[in-house]
Formats: C-alpha cells, structure tokens, sequence
C-alpha cells in the first residue's frame, strides 16, 4: 500500500457552505487538496496512469488531482477526510486490473433461438385459443 505523503500535498482554504453556527462567515474550513499526479516521484507509473484513467474528471489542465471537503464543521477534520479520499483513490488506483474472461457457452445460438421461436409459438396458439369465447352473455 502506498503512503500519501502530506507534506507533497498543496492544501487551501476557504469558507464552506452548509452549517456553521455563528462562525459560519468568519471561518474558512472547506479544504482544497491537490497535487501534480505527473510530478508524483512517490506514486509508480503504472498507479498515475490508473489515476488518470479513473478520475479524469478530478484532474485539471495542469494535471493535478484536486480534491475538496467540506463535511465537516471544522478545518482539521475536513483535511484529514479530504487526505483519507486522496489515500483511497491511491488504493484504488493501486489495485490491479482485472480482465475478465468471456466463459464458452455450451449451446449452440441457433438451438437455444429455435427454441425459444417454438415456446412463442406455443404459447401464440394458445392465447388464439381463447379468442371468440368471450361473447357468453350476448342474447340469442
């Protein structure tokens, strides 16, 4: 498992919506974390590509991860929580990749569509066999 190193990650501040109390206007507790994934010396080739391809939509122009938290009330819980998400997509990223191989398939395409042609037929003539048997109740 990879460690973030928090001491490489750019941290900002600024005030957060949602509940506050008082303070709500006078104290910046959203976080801001990014970081440049290229310039990375700590993360392996292989995960910042990973990241790249799983959280393109986090990376911006410049290439950084940016990753904001503002759950919390206060400053200190929401950089650990905003450094926790940059450590979980670390993981993620740091997980191989599975390639999933197609099982054969037994049946031959064409026996198992011929059979289910012949259960619609069936069941076609059986529903034919009804029609005409509704009309009990017209006069004679």
């Amino acid at each position: 498992m990879i460690r973030v190193p928090q001491e490489l990650l750019e941290a900002s501040f600024c005030r957060s919506s949602g509940p506050g109390g008082q303070a709500v206007n006078k104290v910046s507790t959203k976080v801001d974390l990014r970081f440049s994934v290229d310039d990375a010396t700590w993360l392996p080739e292989h995960v910042k590509e990973r990241l790249k391809e799983l959280y393109h939509n986090q990376i911006n122009k410049e290439g950084e991860l940016f990753v904001t938290s503002q759950r919390f009330r206060d400053q200190k819980h929401n950089l650990k929580d905003a450094i926790q998400k940059i450590q979980e997509m670390v993981d993620e990223a740091e997980k191989p990749v599975i390639i999933r191989v197609k099982t054969e398939i037994f049946k031959e395409e064409d026996e198992v569509k011929d059979k289910r042609i012949f259960e619609k037929k069936k069941r076609s003539d059986i529903k034919k066999g009804r029609q005409g048997k509704g009309n009990r109740h017209e006069p004679a």
